[in-house]
């Protein structure tokens, strides 16, 4: 839609409080149109818009209802990107053993899919951060 869209440029600019709040505004759009696969999408814009306005517990809360929304619809792709994009917000408040195991779900499910390059990103982010290979 053009407000995804509007969002998208704001974000990629930088005002994430602006990119949120059209962000907002889309997915109450797409609830009242029932697009339930949008919404899932436009779930994981906003909880990365939150995330980079410095609140990860909303951040978390929009990357666990795009998890939600994604199983419910049967989208394991949809799937694999939202836990790692909680498991990225997981680990800015140190929530490092739930941030591991949302990421080892992500690599799991990318596996069973034989999606490398999904694999790619959910091992990358579970090697990178030193915490998390550590036991927590």
């Amino acid at each position: 839609s053009g407000l995804n869209n509007l969002a998208a440029v704001a974000f990629h600019r930088g005002d994430f409080d602006r990119a949120a709040a059209l962000w907002e505004e889309t997915i109450g759009l797409l609830a009242q149109a029932g697009d339930e696969r949008a919404r899932g999408l436009v779930l994981s814009n906003l909880g990365a818009a939150e995330l980079s306005r410095g609140k990860p517990e909303l951040a978390i809360a929009h990357h666990r209802e795009a998890k939600t929304v994604a199983e419910q619809l049967g989208d394991p792709w949809a799937g694999i990107q939202s836990r790692v994009n909680l498991g990225r917000a997981l680990l800015t408040i140190d929530r490092l053993g739930e941030a591991r195991s949302t990421l080892q779900e992500a690599v799991t499910l990318c596996r069973e899919l034989h999606d490398s390059n999904s694999c790619t990103s959910a091992s990358r982010r579970l090697q990178r951060d030193s915490r998390l290979r550590r036991d927590s």
